[in-house]
């Protein structure tokens, strides 16, 4: 029989989780209009037009380039957290229904570095925190599946082939077509990646509550 006993707090960490999601893709957001901005500028100064010369490109140029560290290092930070949050969901997945899962614990962590791997692991977790796991369950993989992770793995994925092509935009000379692909790229990975961190959201939100004490269940 499931457990009804969450041993690893996951509620805080999941708040701060999804709030670095909401900062991250606002630094997106900012990230996008600044290389629209650098790329408007350089597209002036090569026109000649007045009033605008080397100092407002180069002026626009370092705009980007902070934009783009505070969003790294946004990233970055929701990274550590989302990871801090799915490593406590195992642990209280494990706890709640004890069924062997696919993957064993570490990849949960380690499994970002081979593909699918992620995805199997956190589905296995929405599948075990699930409050109507039936008794006599032997494995998580005889559970029934989670669109939404699926949802969430697939834009996630689409990040990762937006990201990139940014990285391959940005190395080269910095002439007009290639700054236009930058914002181009730019403006699909902050697209796809509020599209991730809106099916993310929600994913988080219901496994915490599953997990959480005192919290009445919702199914999905």
């Amino acid at each position: 029989m499931p457990s009804t006993v969450a041993t690893a707090p996951v509620g805080q960490v999941a708040v701060v989780t999804s709030a670095m999601m909401g900062v991250t893709c606002t630094a997106g957001a900012l990230g996008t209009w600044a290389a629209w901005h650098r790329y408007g500028v350089a597209v002036a100064y090569v026109a000649g037009e007045p009033g605008t010369g080397v100092a407002d490109y180069v002026g626009a140029a370092n705009t980007a380039a902070n934009v783009n560290v505070l969003w790294l290092m946004a990233y970055a930070v929701t990274c550590v957290t989302f990871l801090t949050w799915s490593w406590r969901a195992r642990l209280n997945a494990e706890q709640l229904t004890p069924v062997p899962h696919r993957l064993a614990r570490g990849w949960v962590v380690a499994g970002w570095v081979v593909p699918a791997f992620p995805l199997i692991a956190m589905e296995d977790v929405w599948r075990t925190s699930r409050p109507d796991v039936p008794s006599g369950v032997e494995h998580a993989r005889s559970l029934p599946r989670a669109p939404l992770v699926r949802y969430w793995w697939c834009a996630a994925m689409a990040c990762v082939l937006a990201g990139v092509w940014l990285v391959a935009t940005v190395e080269g000379e910095a002439t007009l077509d290639a700054l236009l692909n930058t914002a181009s790229a730019m403006t699909v990975l902050a697209v796809l990646q509020t599209v991730a961190a809106g099916l993310a959201v929600p994913m988080i939100r219901q496994i915490t509550r599953w997990q959480s004490p005192n919290t009445p269940p919702e199914l999905h």
